[in-house]
């Protein structure tokens, strides 16, 4: 399945390297808060929240309430998608 257009777009400023990270986090929170909406997508949203999670810039030091979120947000979504070692090595830089 496919993401709407409008998913599309929003997907592709998350992942744009030059998103400044504040645009990052707020996208970030209106998928957790509307999580349902984005479910059917999971498979396409779990690497990049992944990525933002443990990246240095997620909003915070440490395990905090937003990391904690995000990580609800993955979890929940483990009936339609789940996050694979394979999947992550696009993402992050070793």
């Amino acid at each position: 399945m496919d993401m709407p257009t409008w998913m599309a777009a929003m997907h592709k400023s998350f992942n744009d390297g030059h998103t400044h990270t504040n645009v990052r986090l707020f996208l970030a929170r209106l998928i957790v808060n509307k999580a349902k909406i984005f479910q059917p997508y999971a498979k396409f949203w779990l690497g990049p929240l992944a990525q933002l999670v443990v990246s240095g810039n997620n909003g915070g030091v440490g395990l905090h309430y937003f990391v904690v979120d995000v990580m609800v947000t993955i979890l929940s979504w483990s009936s339609t998608a789940v996050l694979e070692v394979c999947d992550l090595l696009g993402h992050f830089i070793f």
